[in-house]
């Protein structure tokens, strides 16, 4: 009887914690360059 071999997952916790470090950092790079808020309002007549 052969054994029967399961689907092997790696644990991916480690890398979404450096994308998730990565995605801050740009955010805050972007709120650093960016620092304004918006002053002009757009808006639409729904039909």
């Amino acid at each position: 009887m052969l054994a029967e071999k399961g689907t092997v997952f790696r644990k991916t916790r480690q890398h979404d914690q450096r994308q998730i470090d990565r995605a801050v950092r740009a955010q805050q790079v972007c709120e650093r360059d960016h620092p304004r808020l918006a002053d002009e309002v757009y808006e639409r007549q729904a039909r």
